[in-house]
């Protein structure tokens, strides 16, 4: 990485779990099932970039509960 790149903010499991106040193991069921974010698996760590965070928490939002997603 060069001097001008900004490092990224990875979350672990947990920290994910907080941050959208759900049990840890959902997001495990989540990576079996093949759902949520994506992920990084390094040297047997799970790790969620933030980019791919913000890119799921996008496709989430709704402007009604009978409505499809937004569109961007």
């Amino acid at each position: 990485m060069d001097s001008q790149s900004k490092e990224q903010k990875l979350y672990t499991t947990d920290e994910l779990s907080d941050r959208w106040k759900m049990s840890a193991v959902t997001l495990k069921t989540w990576r079996t099932q093949g759902l949520g974010p994506e992920y990084l698996k390094i040297t047997g760590r799970i790790l969620y970039r933030e980019q791919d965070i913000l890119r799921y928490e996008e496709t989430r939002l709704r402007q009604g509960t009978s409505l499809p997603p937004r569109k961007n």
